[in-house]
């Protein structure tokens, strides 16, 4: 199915590294032998997750590599009775956890084509963590048929196996499905620059690309800290389990689960996190200075708590400290003369702008 590495001529032009092969659907209709991936070289990887790899041959036709190379393998859905491989050489499977193996995975229609998950597939909301070092290029697409697209995010407990996401999720409080919708709106001028910034630095969904004079909502803030953490170099990006979906009574998105895990969200108690609320100013600095620091940025604190702002009683006891850093810094500047005006919401593309900066600032690379 998929060939990693080089062609011809030597080995030292061959591509290196991880193949990162995560939550395709991955089917072959040949009578013979399928192999998944081929790697050319011993000392490259495969990296196989939340992949649905099905083949309608009988049991036995179907091999992971074909006997070179590394392969780590999760949270897959596979038609039972592969092998290794088809060759004498076996490949090094070091990680080989959480697969699902299976003779269904639950297509809508097969005969038809139509790969999308049908409300008993086992694939719903089995998907696991990707590799830390993918963690910025989550799928954010899906296919239609032909030739087109939609926006792809989690609906109901987790992500699915598989290149599609089910409408049949299991839904927190009957909480339904919804789809983004995606409009042709542009940026502000001023913010043009950002936002094309960000889509070169390919870390954010393109699902907040868009709508972007609406206020964001504490969920998406709470991505942009998680992706902010990531791509300033943090490491130890933290799974999501069984229990942490309780932590929350009204949002199991995995990115709020993620960044309260690594102290940079917090609820409003009662286990209420209000994952559409409009994200307010000093809410976002909060998020900011938290993401920051948790990846090992240094900031300049000198002077800080010293800054007094015009409208300082309005900024709440648990921000002040992140307000006056973010002013310090630089990160995030009031709205003119000391004024921080704490309680305003900020549009999506004020959050971008926001993020863009200091990922492009020098000083936090």
């Amino acid at each position: 199915m998929i060939h990693y590495g080089g062609d011809g001529g030597g080995t030292e032009y061959f591509r290196r590294g991880t193949l990162h092969l995560y939550n395709n659907t991955l089917v072959s209709t040949r009578s013979s032998n399928t192999t998944l991936v081929r790697l050319s070289t011993d000392d490259v990887t495969a990296d196989v997750r939340n992949n649905i790899v099905y083949t309608s041959a009988s049991s036995g036709h179907l091999a992971l590599t074909n006997g070179a190379g590394i392969v780590k393998l999760k949270n897959n859905w596979i038609s039972e009775g592969y092998r290794d491989t088809f060759e004498s050489t076996k490949p090094r499977i070091i990680e080989d956890s959480g697969n699902i193996i299976g003779t269904n995975p639950g297509f809508s229609n097969f005969a038809g084509q139509d790969f999308n998950l049908n409300e008993t597939s086992v694939c719903i909301d089995n998907a696991g963590d990707l590799n830390a070092k993918a963690m910025g290029y989550m799928p954010n697409m899906e296919y239609v048929k032909h030739q087109n697209g939609v926006a792809r995010s989690v609906i109901g407990n987790g992500s699915d196996i598989g290149a599609f996401e089910s409408a049949y999720g299991v839904h927190v409080d009957n909480e339904q499905p919804t789809i983004p919708v995606i409009t042709n709106e542009n940026p502000s001028k001023w913010a043009l620059d950002a936002i094309e910034g960000l889509k070169g630095m390919n870390v954010v969904k393109i699902d907040l690309l868009n709508n972007y004079k609406n206020n964001i909502s504490r969920e998406d803030f709470a991505y942009l800290s998680v992706v902010l953490y990531k791509t300033l170099g943090g490491q130890n990006i933290p799974s999501v389990n069984p229990k942490d979906l309780e932590t929350f009574s009204d949002t199991s998105n995995e990115y709020v689960l993620k960044a309260y895990k690594l102290n940079i969200v917090n609820g409003y108690g009662n286990g209420r996190f209000g994952p559409n609320d409009p994200v307010t100013r000093e809410q976002i600095d909060v998020m900011l200075i938290k993401a920051m620091e948790q990846a090992g940025v240094t900031l300049d604190k000198s002077g800080a708590n010293e800054i007094v702002f015009k409208d300082q009683s309005q900024i709440s006891s648990w921000a002040l400290e992140a307000v006056q850093l973010a002013y310090k810094n630089k990160i995030m500047s009031g709205v003119g003369d000391l004024t921080i005006a704490p309680k305003n919401n900020t549009t999506r593309e004020q959050a971008l702008v926001l993020i863009y900066n200091i990922l492009s600032n020098e000083a936090y690379k």
